[in-house]
């Protein structure tokens, strides 16, 4: 099993079904970013899957942080990663 972790500053943001890629499944948190875009081509390039986009949960539980500058509502969330796409 393979994990890739690291603070990528990256939002993947909630998908669509016609959106929905191998990388990233339908279940995000906000809007996606440019370093989230950067994150699913490093997905999608060495065939990983981004585990928390995977299961409907709670929305306490997809994200892990939230900034005392940022936006009120604004959460950021955390990576896990696992190569063959199923959960971590």
């Amino acid at each position: 099993m393979l994990f890739v972790m690291g603070d990528f500053n990256a939002k993947v943001g909630r998908r669509e079904p016609s959106a929905m890629s191998s990388a990233v499944w339908l279940y995000g948190l906000g809007e996606t970013n440019e370093a989230g875009e950067q994150l699913e081509d490093f997905y999608l390039e060495h065939e990983l899957a981004l585990a928390n986009t995977m299961f409907k949960q709670y929305p306490r539980r997809l994200y892990t942080w939230t900034s005392s500058d940022a936006t009120p509502g604004i959460r950021e969330t955390t990576s896990q990663l696992r190569k063959d796409g199923k959960q971590a």
